[in-house]
């Protein structure tokens, strides 16, 4: 089953919509979603290459796919039958009947929670690593794009620092911005520089408080950022503190647990360093995509402050809370749903699936729902997520009244 991880921002502009069906009928559309960040420059985000580009152009005209190249991803394959009567093809040409369209409402994207675990070890005061971060962050939390997001901050080593019960106490618990800017700036004021890198208990305390938040709260996504300048050390190694033994792998089965469990829980990782290839293994663990790369002869603060904003781009992108309908006493029918994907004037209609594990057995587009019994957020499968993340724009809609394409 061939994949496509990114897309390329100069060449793509996709729009994705969600389309939800309940006998109704206006037929109006909401834009609800639309971001304009450009692409990831220095920091570890790469272009795909114009192969992939033309991969994608080829499936939806019905042409053979073409391998993508610099980052090692290969091409969606293309669909022979895609193209015969001129539809896009990226799940076998399926037509969208607009006809049978109702009411339209807008989906709001799920509030996310981010809590950043930042390495205070004696190695971030050199380089200007730490002012820089420092500032970074201090710009990340008063940007007023950002209100309503919700932060918090824990530092790495504390001064338990083999105590993973200590970690889950934040030094400033998560709270919505603007409120929180301050305290988490007066909070970076104070840290100063000292000690190892004990990565283990400290993800291990952190995703515990993440996850009784998202259980506190489920319809807020939390995600942990680990930004750190190294790996796992010999601090902590022991099983006498009675919590996890700091070792790579060890992070990675947390962060692996993590992403797997109910709630999920995403780990992104900041590498402040060009050489901590490692810390790939643990961002892939906990959030399947490479870690972000600061290099630290490059403006750290302006790098430092893009990986923060396209991460909140990252968890944002592929969980969406169901909407209400807003005319008389209709209620929505959770068999009608259908998600449409746009790209250059085509219309895509994604399949539903029952759930993620059915995701890996379509080799095409896809969504399901959070809980199919009683249905909160409208979910993209993984590898779906993976295209629609990284694009430079994109429009999610919602209509009622249209039968559900199932795979």
């Amino acid at each position: 089953m061939t994949r496509n991880r990114r897309l390329s921002n100069r060449t793509l502009q996709l729009v994705a919509s969600l389309i939800l069906a309940a006998a109704c009928s206006a037929d109006t559309v909401h834009n609800i979603f639309s971001d304009d960040d450009g692409g990831f420059g220095e920091g570890g985000i790469d272009d795909a290459s114009s192969a992939m580009d033309a991969s994608i152009r080829d499936h939806a005209s019905g042409n053979s796919g073409r391998g993508g190249s610099d980052i090692g991803n290969s091409g969606r394959s293309g669909n022979e039958n895609s193209g015969g009567n001129g539809s896009s093809g990226f799940n076998g040409g399926l037509e969208r009947d607009a006809s049978c369209a109702g009411e339209t409402q807008s989906v709001e994207l799920t509030p996310l929670d981010m809590i950043i675990a930042l390495d205070t070890s004696y190695s971030m005061d050199f380089l200007g690593k730490w002012p820089a971060v420092k500032q970074a962050i201090n710009i990340f939390v008063s940007d007023s794009d950002f209100v309503g997001l919700g932060v918090g901050i824990q530092y790495f080593p504390i001064r338990k620092q083999c105590s993973a019960n200590d970690y889950a106490e934040l030094d400033v618990d998560v709270g919505l911005l603007p409120d929180n800017a301050q305290p988490i700036s007066d909070s970076l004021e104070s840290q100063c520089m000292s000690g190892g890198t004990p990565m283990a208990p400290m993800l291990e305390g952190v995703l515990s408080y993440a996850r009784q938040r998202a259980e506190n709260d489920p319809e807020r996504n939390v995600v942990v950022v680990v930004a750190t300048d190294g790996i796992p050390d010999t601090t902590c190694i022991s099983e006498s503190s009675g919590s996890t033994p700091n070792t790579l792998e060890n992070v990675v089965a947390l962060a692996e647990e993590a992403a797997a469990g109910e709630p999920s829980i995403s780990t992104f990782i900041v590498g402040v360093g060009t050489e901590l290839t490692a810390l790939n293994e643990i961002a892939r663990a906990g959030s399947g995509a490479d870690a972000f790369f600061v290099d630290t002869a490059a403006d750290i603060q302006a790098v430092f402050l893009r990986a923060l904003t396209e991460i909140r781009k990252r968890a944002l992108a592929c969980e969406h809370a169901v909407p209400e309908i807003q005319s008389g006493t209709q209620v929505i029918n959770y068999d009608k749903v259908n998600v449409v994907f746009s790209f250059e004037g085509n219309d895509e209609v994604f399949f539903k699936v029952s759930d993620k594990e059915q995701c890996d057995q379509i080799d095409a587009f896809a969504w399901y729902y959070d809980d199919p019994d009683n249905p909160q957020k409208i979910v993209l499968c993984p590898e779906t997520c993976d295209q629609v993340q990284t694009i430079a724009e994109g429009v999610f809609n919602v209509e009622f009244g249209c039968d559900t394409i199932l795979f």
